[in-house]
Parts: C-alpha cells; structure tokens; sequence
C-alpha cells in the first residue's frame, strides 16, 4: 500500500529561510543608491546595540538580496532623543511581493499602500515599506492627497514624510550611521519641530500632520517652527475633513502619550483645539485647571505604569471637567453624541464612559451617598475606579479615599447594573 500523504513542511518560518539564503553570494546594491546615501550620511552615530535584532534581521536579508533597506522614522528619532522606541520600522527599495518572497513569516497588508508585516514569534513585528514619494494632487486647487501609493528612491521617500525629525533613516553598515535628507538631525538639536517642505501646503494635503505635530511637540519637548505654527492657526478649521475614524484614533495618541496636559494646551494656544473639540475648548478656557487635572492625572498614570489605562478612561478624562452637578448622565450622553456624530465612537466604549462618570460620583465625599458593599458589586465599579486613580493623580491627594474603594475591587459577574 503506498503512502500518498504529503511531506511534513518544515518548521521554523524566517530561520530555515534565511539558512538557505545566507551561503547565497550578496547581491549587489545599486551603487547610484550607496552614492545618494554617502552624500547625505550624518556624523550622528546610535549603536547597533540599540537596535532590535528582528529589524537588524530583515535589514541584513534585504541588502543580502541586492535591496536597498534601511531602519527609518520614529525609532530613529527616539534613539537620537536617548529614548527607547516601542517598534522598528524599515523601509526598502523591494517591492512588497519581493519583501514576502524573503520572509516566510510575511503577509502583505493594506489597500492605500501596501505594507508588509514580518513576524518574530507571537508578538514581535517589524513593518516593511517601499521607499515612495508624494504623489501630484490630483485636482487642482485642492492639495487633499487622497491616495499615496507611488513608490519612489530614499531621498524622496524621507521628503514625502511629515517632519524633519521623522524623516531619519539608520543603516546598520559602518558601525551604525544616521542617513539625512531633511536636516533632522540638525532640527533635534535644536529641539524644532519643523514641517519637511512648506508648512502651508503639508497642513492641506493632509490636515492630521497638525494635531501630530501638537503632539510630537510636546511628547519630546520640541518648539513648533514659526512656519509650522502659523500653518496650524490658519488650517485649523479644515482637520475635519480627515476621516472620523482616523482623527479619534490620533485624539487617543494624544491622551496616550504622557503629555496630554502640554498638548491640550500648546492645541489651545495655536487655536487648533477650538477647531478640533470646539465644546471642550469653550470649558477649557473657563475652567483651564479643572481640565488640567484629570489629563496631569492621566500623564502621571502612563509614566508610572509605562502604559496608558483603558479608553474608557482616558475619554473620561475629557469629559469629566464638562459635567455640571445636575444632570450628569443626560449631559455626559450628549456630548458623546455629538462626538460621535464626527469621530463615529464604538458604542461600547460610550456606554463605558457614561457608566464610570456617573459611578465615580459616588466614591467622591461630595458625590451621592451609595451603599459601599452592592455598589462594589455592579460591574461598572472597576471602570469607575480607574476613574477615580486619574482624579487622585492629577489632584495630588485623595490616595486614602482610593485605597478604601480599591481594596474592596474583585472579580464580579458581568452585570448591566447602572449608577442611580
């Protein structure tokens, strides 16, 4: 009887590929691109050390098969700053099906531009991207890009992006050196954020580049240029042309980030938060301290844990400072509403803020009274005191009132319990 049962494939992903590839002889790279790279090529030098080891991996495998490739953007900046950086990016002159024929722990992704995901293990990750260049508008008048998938050589690829400081690239090769197109380097000494190219026209063809640089500039400490800070004031009005979706998920970076307080008030300085969160900005220039507690909170919470708490908090946080005594659930549903009708909010998540504002009213002296023992019972009650950790935070006292509700927080049962 013969066997008909298909060979066992071998295990091991990227190491049984790259036993095979790594006796092969190293195809050239294109020597007018070395020379590009030796014109441009900083005396900034960041030890290879620093470097994560699968980055390193994928850079030597690409160059190994005559492809340019080089560690780029935020994780350079953050090594320059002495920062550690959460995720390495490289980017090549493969195309994307050149990258996954490398790699057999690689699968394409994305529709605007083609992106390829190479994974170490379960959680490692390194994100490839062909070199590209900004695209021509496509009507004339408007500088919205609305597609971005040309691709194009390193210089024109560190041009295309939003930043000087982004715009970094890192090749592992002579000790490790930090290639420069933009002026980067220089711009980080400096501690200047500046828009690579005209700030004007970068604000229009893609209005997002305002609240990231709000929040690139605090984050690292940076002073917007006068160019960039003037586009800002003036193209505030247009960032709701972005994609809801889009402009919440960089509203959560903000308050992720460690430094919301400096950001929310760098954005009320240059006019971009009335534009962006016209409600909040009216209280916060009431009630500016109200609303810098909670997100002093939320900053202090991030650096000590070195990661950011729920969204559910976070948007909280928000929101907080805009409640009044009365009515608090039918104004917190309000807002909510209203936000959600421009950034398209999960509606579990909205549910979740309502639940926690309403519940941590009754933790606080002044709140409602609530028995302590069935109230800790519902299952709003852990989301409230998380709440609640952001409001001591940011206030500087309270820690024996939270200690007392933290103490009496365990696993419970879900249930659909409401604050009264």
């Amino acid at each position: 009887m013969t066997d008909d049962r298909r060979p066992r494939r071998r295990r091991g992903g990227y190491r049984n590929r790259h036993r095979r590839t790594a006796n092969k002889e190293p195809v050239p790279i294109d020597p007018e691109a070395l020379a590009m790279e030796a014109e441009h090529r900083s005396e900034l030098e960041i030890p290879q050390a620093l470097i994560s080891q699968d980055a390193l991996r994928v850079v030597e495998s690409l160059e190994h098969a005559g492809h340019l490739a080089y560690v780029v953007g935020g994780c350079v900046r953050d090594l320059a700053l002495g920062r550690s950086p959460k995720d390495f990016d490289v980017a090549t002159s493969a195309r994307p099906e050149q990258v996954r024929r490398l790699f057999r722990n690689a699968r394409i992704i994305g529709r605007r531009f083609r992106l390829v995901h190479v994974r170490f293990g379960q959680d490692r990750l390194i994100e490839v991207a062909t070199f590209r260049r900004s695209p021509d508008p496509d009507v004339e008048g408007d500088l919205l890009v609305a597609a971005d998938n040309v691709f194009g050589d390193p210089k024109e690829d560190a041009l295309r992006r939003d930043f000087t400081v982004n715009g970094l690239f890192y090749t592992p090769r002579d000790g490790g050196r930090v290639i420069d197109y933009v002026g980067g380097c220089k711009d980080l000494e400096a501690k200047l954020l500046r828009s690579i190219g005209d700030a004007d026209v970068r604000c229009q063809e893609d209005p997002v580049r305002m609240i990231r640089a709000i929040r690139f500039a605090a984050k690292h400490r940076l002073k917007l240029s006068p160019d960039l800070r003037k586009a800002i004031n003036k193209h505030s009005e247009t960032i709701h042309r972005c994609a809801g979706a889009r402009l919440w998920e960089e509203l959560l970076k903000v308050l992720r980030s460690g430094a919301s307080k400096q950001a929310f008030a760098l954005a009320q300085r240059t006019g971009f938060l009335t534009a962006f969160l016209p409600d909040y900005a009216a209280v916060y220039g009431e009630r500016k301290s109200a609303c810098e507690r909670p997100l002093a909170g939320l900053d202090r919470i991030v650096k000590e844990r070195g990661a950011p708490p729920s969204d559910h908090v976070l948007v909280s946080a928000l929101i907080l400072p805009m409640l009044q005594a009365q009515r608090p659930r039918a104004q917190a549903e309000k807002i909510l509403s209203q936000w959600n009708e421009v950034f398209r909010i999960p509606n579990r998540l909205r549910e979740q803020v309502v639940f926690s504002l309403l519940a941590v009213r009754g933790m606080v002296p002044e709140g409602p009274w609530v028995d302590p023992d069935s109230f800790s019972r519902r299952a709003l009650f852990a989301p409230a005191v998380e709440v609640l950790q952001v409001l001591v935070a940011g206030q500087g006292e309270g820690q024996g009132l939270l200690k007392y509700w933290d103490h009496r927080r365990q696993p419970h049962p879900d249930e659909e319990d409401e604050a009264e």
